[in-house]
């Protein structure tokens, strides 16, 4: 797969919208937390994201919050490899997209079994949800 090491801030890390990612770090995606994620539910209208939508969205550089706080880089390619960075861990695994939800699944963080969630727009942030509308990741591009 050919991705770099990067340096990730630790706990209740503050994230802005310009946060970015090493140049040489390679494309990963919202890491376990994408799939470990689900339990707040958003308090203002969302626009729900189409499959292809999510393609274009999903591919280069994912920095996002876990619970508000934990800071996760991720980085996804064009063919489905995916490498993320959360709470000074790294994993890597593969993404796709299946019935409008993007589906991901981690060696580690997830035993290789993918974990699927729809994504919907608030404002500038993007979240994970589930079939019940509870989210506790967000991301921006």
């Amino acid at each position: 797969m050919g991705f770099s090491a990067l340096q990730v801030p630790r706990r209740r890390a503050q994230l802005t919208g310009n946060f970015q990612v090493k140049k040489t770090a390679s494309t990963a995606i919202v890491a376990a937390c994408l799939m470990t994620l689900i339990g707040t539910s958003s308090a203002t209208a969302a626009q729900r994201l189409s499959g292809d939508q999510i393609r274009a969205l999903f591919r280069g550089v994912i920095n996002g919050l876990y619970k508000n706080e934990t800071v996760v880089k991720a980085k996804a390619t064009r063919n489905g490899d995916l490498i993320a960075w959360f709470e000074g861990k790294v994993d890597t695994g593969t993404w796709k997209v299946v019935n409008n939800q993007v589906c991901v699944a981690f060696k580690v963080w997830t035993s290789g079994k993918f974990k699927c969630r729809f994504v919907e727009r608030q404002g500038n942030w993007y979240l994970a949800v589930n079939n019940k509308g509870k989210s506790k990741f967000r991301f921006q591009k």
